[in-house]
């Protein structure tokens, strides 16, 4: 999975359960140092999903060259929004 395979837009879209959800929003990982990769800047990003059928929260991390890192649920998703 790719960021480019995420609708970040904010505009609701179902998923593979049939679950309507948007964007909530993208942050910089803050807790990994960024890495210069052909003399550009990268960083760990972090993006926040919310289910509107049930005002639950998702997320992913994605590393320095956009791979995926970890999915986290709810739980996980709020401590990491409150932190930031």
């Amino acid at each position: 999975m790719k960021p480019t395979d995420l609708n970040l837009t904010n505009i609701p879209v179902l998923s593979k359960l049939g679950r309507p959800y948007r964007l909530l929003s993208i942050a910089k990982n803050l807790q990994m140092s960024s890495k210069w990769i052909n003399k550009l800047e990268h960083w760990h990003w972090y993006y926040f999903f919310i289910y509107t059928d049930d005002l639950s929260l998702f997320g992913f991390e994605f590393d320095y060259q956009d791979n995926f890192v970890q999915k986290f649920n709810h739980e996980a998703t709020r401590k990491i929004f409150d932190s930031l």
